[in-house]
């Protein structure tokens, strides 16, 4: 896998609670594309079966914590194995 940078970043600050859950508190630096946000929001706010960090009794954390990302996007280019069919 190989990757490019693309030069934007951005950084959020979120807070993270029991469940796995979280939102995000602020944005500290935006990124060029606004969507970004959006989705990083979205990922945040899944159902709690779909938790995107480990419940706070798994870990031994506080309740509630704040956690700074700072977030380079980088585009990555992959290829996909070809499919190899086997005759029987």
């Amino acid at each position: 896998v190989r990757g490019k940078m693309k030069g934007d970043e951005f950084v959020v600050v979120a807070d993270v609670f029991d469940n796995g859950l979280a939102r995000i508190a602020e944005v500290v630096e935006s990124p060029q594309d606004l969507q970004t946000i959006e989705e990083l929001n979205n990922a945040f706010n899944a159902d709690a079966d779909n938790a995107p960090f480990l419940p706070a009794a798994l870990d031994h954390r506080a309740s509630e914590v704040r956690v700074i990302f700072k977030i380079q996007l980088v585009d990555v280019q992959t290829s996909k194995p070809k499919n190899k069919r086997v005759k029987r």
